[in-house]
């Protein structure tokens, strides 16, 4: 069985090795909040049973509520907080999924790598590392203060900086510009999330992917947003075949967010799908 990098995470980091542990009887009963770190302060979804009971999935927990509370300190300590854009801490059903995702190409392949286009707080890319052999290049124009807090915590406190590549500025020049200077990474999953740029940065990450069996795995959205919709991105994506075989489905239990970020205020239902 593959196990986590990611160890049972308190507001600092604890060595790797107790990484494949979260309670002495946790195998012989269902995981509880308390046992994966919680209570989460941005990652709703691990408030979710199912999530937690999903292989992994508790430990990763664990690693994003050490990471909420660094971006909450953050935020705290500073005189311009800002707001999360979002990300696949909202989305049990999408995090799960990409985890089953990159286990089936590090099976096939040994390794796996993972192109994103907007680390925002870092929950993805925490994601994406909970595995070992994998590698994620992310793209940021890293312009919000918690996105460094989260990016240092990540690279020097976890010991992950050298599986994880960072290309620092707009998205539309960035990602050409490491395809070019680096042209043997190649992606094994994209996921492209920078708010209104997932067409154009999904063309850009195709550059770095290994066609024709790269997948694709946007940010969830609305069924009616810009990327989903009957005129959307993704729609256009199929019709041109750069994405084939697509799968869309709920990307969480319907549900209000536990805080405010920047699409929704903070008990607002947001209810959202992603494709792949």
């Amino acid at each position: 069985m593959v196990l986590l990098v990611l160890a049972l995470l308190s507001s600092a980091a604890v060595t790797a090795a107790a990484a494949a542990t979260v309670g002495p009887d946790l195998s012989e009963r269902l995981p509880t909040e308390t046992d994966c770190g919680g209570p989460w302060i941005y990652a709703s979804a691990c408030r979710e049973a199912t999530m937690l009971q999903q292989p992994f999935m508790c430990q990763v927990c664990r690693s994003w509520a050490a990471l909420d509370r660094v971006v909450s300190a953050h935020n705290r300590n500073t005189s311009k907080p800002s707001k999360l854009s979002g990300g696949i801490f909202l989305y049990e059903a999408q995090a799960v999924q990409a985890i089953q995702l990159l286990q089936a190409i590090i099976k096939r392949n040994g390794a796996a790598t993972v192109c994103e286009t907007g680390f925002n707080a870092g929950h993805s890319t925490l994601l994406f590392l909970a595995l070992p052999n994998t590698t994620v290049v992310t793209f940021d124009t890293f312009e919000r203060g918690y996105q460094r807090a989260a990016l240092r915590y990540i690279r020097h406190d976890l010991g992950l900086d050298s599986r994880l590549h960072v290309g620092v500025g707009d998205t539309r020049h960035t990602v050409r510009s490491f395809a070019e200077a680096h042209r043997r990474v190649r992606c094994e999953l994209a996921h492209p999330s920078v708010p209104n740029r997932e067409h154009s940065d999904m063309l850009a990450l195709q550059a770095m992917s290994r066609i024709p069996r790269a997948l694709v795995m946007p940010t969830a959205l609305g069924k009616q947003s810009k990327v989903y919709g009957p005129a959307g991105s993704w729609e256009d994506a199929l019709r041109n075949g750069v994405i084939r075989n697509s799968t869309c489905r709920p990307a969480m239990r319907p549900r209000s967010v536990g805080t405010d970020i920047l699409f929704a205020k903070e008990n607002q239902l947001v209810d959202h799908i992603f494709c792949d």
